[in-house]
């Protein structure tokens, strides 16, 4: 009878922070929609981070609730919506990973065109822009292929008249003891020395 007691508190402890956790997330999600304006904005859905709060939240929301509702009333039939929804969602994953496997070009392709997707909008979107940075910072990259690929982006062309053009973003430098975000401007022309 203690092990029992002590399995369905457990459950309820556990889900009771999973929901406060999705419902945090769902709240930032909305909050950051909103903020920005463009919350029917289905143009650039698939790249922006918020969306991606915003499914997740609400998934971690709909299993956290019906996992601690079910636990701590002990109700059969929400227990079977959180167990069904557990396994629903690792199939959707194992399903997401074959696939992703089965079709990598596709993938590649697809996730290179919204990554060219993200450097044309990246004065536009300071969320989108963050991530970039972020990324470019994690993996250690400047662009898709190359440095290049920033002329992709209007502020960064070399045909344009302000301070960004022949640049790159400052998170394309190597900074190991202070941020300089001018490091990148004009690099365009520096590249076509060393390219030569």
């Amino acid at each position: 009878m203690a092990s029992r007691t002590f399995i369905k508190y457990s459950l309820f402890a556990f889900n009771i922070v999973f929901w406060l956790l999705g419902t945090c997330l769902l709240c930032i999600a909305v909050w950051s929609k909103t903020e920005k304006g463009n919350l029917m904005d289905f143009n650039s859905m698939a790249i922006d981070p918020a969306t991606v709060l915003l499914i997740v939240g609400a998934v971690m929301f709909w299993i956290g609730f019906f996992g601690w509702a079910g636990a701590l009333r002990e109700n059969v039939m929400f227990l079977q919506i959180f167990a069904g929804s557990l396994i629903l969602l690792f199939l959707a994953e194992a399903a997401c990973g074959i696939l992703a496997f089965v079709m990598k070009e596709k993938v590649r392709d697809v996730v290179e065109t919204h990554m060219f997707e993200a450097i044309r909008s990246y004065r536009n979107d300071s969320d989108l822009r963050d991530a970039v940075n972020v990324a470019q910072r994690t993996f250690e990259c400047c662009g898709i292929k190359n440095f290049t690929d920033w002329q992709e982006n209007a502020y960064f062309k070399c045909c344009n008249e302000g301070i960004e053009s022949c640049g790159v973003p400052y998170s394309c430098c190597n900074q190991s003891l202070q941020v300089n975000l001018f490091c990148g401007v004009k690099i365009m022309d520096y590249g076509e020395l060393v390219q030569h």
